[in-house]
């Protein structure tokens, strides 16, 4: 089932970057991220854990490891969030470097979550969207990408997996304009669709 979120999700993002950017990605049968009740649990209860330490406000993201540390945090886990913090800051200079971005100190958009009963829509500025875009592009886990968006503490675990299932080209697509994504999904981590805001 991995393998069929995995292929689903590579293929929206290459239909994101033939199509033009006008247009945006959905789906009429969502499918949830294929992660048991265990699986699900961990990343929320990590990612609890780890976002203290994180600071995704400016440019970059920063994550206070000595402090984690000092804290008791899990060094697994603080090793983990490291090396995905690193990897999604690379990715995140890369695409200035290459004015694949525009500067991240300018946010269009607007960042928010409207969680009800039946689905999610999770609303993130430009400046939180390429930082999801670069933590998406870098590998990053699932867990720290749920710890440096703005209210996923509230979120389902199955959704914050989903968000970790999308692909960065969607993302970088329906950002475009610099003007903030949206996503929808179930309220089991299913993607309906994402477009610019």
């Amino acid at each position: 089932m991995k393998n069929v979120v995995g292929w689903i999700c590579t293929l929206i993002a290459v239909i994101m970057m033939v199509v033009p950017q006008n247009l945006n990605a959905e789906t009429t049968e969502p499918e949830a991220p294929d992660l048991n009740e265990d699986e699900l649990k961990k990343i929320e209860e990590e990612a609890e854990e780890i976002r203290p330490y994180i600071n995704a406000e400016g440019d970059y993201i920063e994550f206070d490891e000595e402090e984690a540390l000092k804290d008791g945090v899990d060094e697994s886990l603080v090793e983990r969030t490291s090396q995905d913090i690193e990897n999604t800051n690379d990715e995140l200079q890369n695409n200035i470097d290459n004015n694949n971005v525009s500067a991240l100190s300018s946010c269009g958009g607007v960042n928010g979550i409207n969680d009800n009963w039946y689905d999610v829509v999770i609303y993130l500025d430009s400046c939180k969207s390429d930082q999801l875009a670069g933590a998406l592009s870098a590998g990053s886990g699932a867990t720290t990408i749920a710890a440096i968006i703005p209210g996923a503490h509230s979120l389902p675990s199955g959704v914050l997996a989903g968000i970790a299932a999308i692909g960065a080209g969607a993302v970088t697509s329906a950002n475009a304009g610099d003007t903030g994504i949206r996503m929808r999904f179930t309220n089991s981590g299913g993607l309906y669709w994402i477009h610019s805001q």
